[in-house]
């Protein structure tokens, strides 16, 4: 009788163990700490609510749960490609634009990185900036940093400020080849806390509305569809 509940207790670890393997391959895999800015996120920090705002918007976006390098090998075209540091990669200012990603850029494609690293500045941290005269509300976009990029007269050939005030700019634009790559310097502008500012909301919209098909990056999340699990 010992013998065959040892039996029993193996088979049922055994399937157990099974069970916790196709768990983890069904469904997007994620690493914690790097959900703030995953559209995946319901916390204030995430892009859940942004990202349902773009679907009722009945806007062409997908999640991208591959490797870039994988969409630069791919033969999509007109893409706008919005990568969203999470609070991890901001802080480290890690993360930076590779001379494939730029290759990619210049034959007429959009990246934007949400949260690009800048120094502070005297700058209050709560901020209404003027974006244009037709927005949803309140003509403004809410801005929570004192960090800022300061923009050269020599640069205003490639580089134009999209939103700014007199300490610099929070989103700039920089031209490459046909296309051009968005910066900001919050990696919270359209973020879940920011559903009653909806003019954030329209605001990161507009910067990749121009492009037939607008992927969020949340492979940087640690999401990753079947294909790059196996």
């Amino acid at each position: 009788m010992s013998n065959f509940r040892q039996r029993q207790g193996i088979f049922i670890g055994i399937a157990i163990a099974v069970i916790v393997v196709i768990t983890l391959i069904a469904a997007p895999n994620s690493s914690r700490g790097n959900n703030s800015g995953s559209t995946y996120s319901r916390s204030p920090d995430g892009y859940g609510a942004w990202y349902e705002y773009m679907n009722q918007q009945e806007m062409p976006i997908k999640r991208w749960r591959k490797p870039m390098t994988k969409l630069i090998e791919s033969d999509l075209e007109d893409v706008a490609y919005v990568r969203i540091l999470s609070k991890d990669y901001y802080l480290l200012g890690a993360i930076g634009v590779s001379n494939l990603e730029t290759n990619w850029v210049s034959k007429g494609n959009t990246l934007v990185v949400v949260g690009k690293y800048e120094p502070a500045t005297p700058a209050p941290f709560n901020s209404l900036i003027p974006y244009r005269q037709e927005t949803l509300s309140s003509n403004k976009i809410k801005i929570e940093t004192t960090r800022r990029f300061q923009l050269s007269q020599k640069q205003t050939s490639k580089i134009g400020g999209i939103l700014k005030d007199r300490y610099g700019a929070v989103v700039w634009s920089e031209k490459i080849g046909k296309g051009k790559i968005i910066y900001c310097t919050t990696p919270y502008v359209a973020a879940n806390a920011y559903q009653n500012s909806p003019d954030n909301y329209e605001f990161l919209a507009g910067l990749v509305s121009d492009r037939q098909t607008i992927l969020v990056d949340e492979y940087i999340h640690g999401y990753k569809d079947e294909e790059t699990v196996a």
